[in-house]
């Protein structure tokens, strides 16, 4: 299968905080995503089973996880960004996103008018969406700061302008299809090993940014 894009993207940017003296263990950061496109996908799970409302739910449920992990990411890679820029970041990704999967979230709404016959689909079909949301967000999250990672391992020089237009140009960049494919395998993996079962994240840790 050889190395996934986020690994890949992770050990890149790794590699040029590990040259400023920064140890970055990228197995922890790599669980980290693992645990927040888990919890998206459960918190999902039932929205898709309320009629009607699921397909207006699934993009806010997913975009709440996403900010968290960013939160949490730029914690572990020693990256202070305000709330409203970790906000704006999350909007630009979660558009860019939200358009490859809308296929999937339109089905969510479409299914769950049928309460009974459609829930079902819809509950799954939130849930893949869900943790496919935020794991291709946290792809173009890392894309993004290794772009704008200056030689000292701070991006303390760049301007919000340039950050978004950074997650614009990561989002861009990105092959939505393989990267989909890839959180597809992670969600196979993440229910036949039970971590969907051990999800459990706050989605709003936004309180010390």
């Amino acid at each position: 299968m050889g190395e996934q894009l986020l690994e890949a993207a992770l050990k890149a940017l790794a590699d040029k905080l590990e040259e400023t003296g920064q140890d970055v263990n990228v197995q922890d950061l790599l669980n980290m995503v693992t645990k927040h496109a888990c919890a998206a996908a459960v918190a999902a799970m039932a929205s898709g089973w309320v009629p009607g409302a699921a397909g207006a739910i699934v993009s806010g449920v997913g975009t709440a996880f996403v900010i968290s992990l960013y939160v949490r990411l730029g914690k572990a890679l020693g990256v202070k960004l305000s709330k409203g820029l970790i906000r704006a970041v999350a909007s630009v990704v979660a558009a860019e996103v939200a358009s490859y999967l809308a296929v999937s979230i339109v089905g969510v709404t479409a299914l769950s008018l049928f309460p009974g016959l459609g829930s079902l689909g819809a509950s799954a079909i939130s849930a893949i969406s869900n943790f496919a949301f935020v794991y291709i967000s946290a792809l173009i999250y890392v894309k993004m700061l290794d772009m704008l990672m200056g030689g000292n391992g701070s991006i303390d020089h760049v301007d919000d302008e340039a950050v978004k237009a950074a997650a614009a140009a990561a989002a861009a960049s990105t092959d939505m299809k393989k990267a989909m494919a890839e959180a597809r395998r992670g969600f196979k993996e993440a229910k036949q090993s039970g971590e969907m079962d051990r999800a459990n994240v706050d989605a709003e840790p936004m309180d010390d940014v």
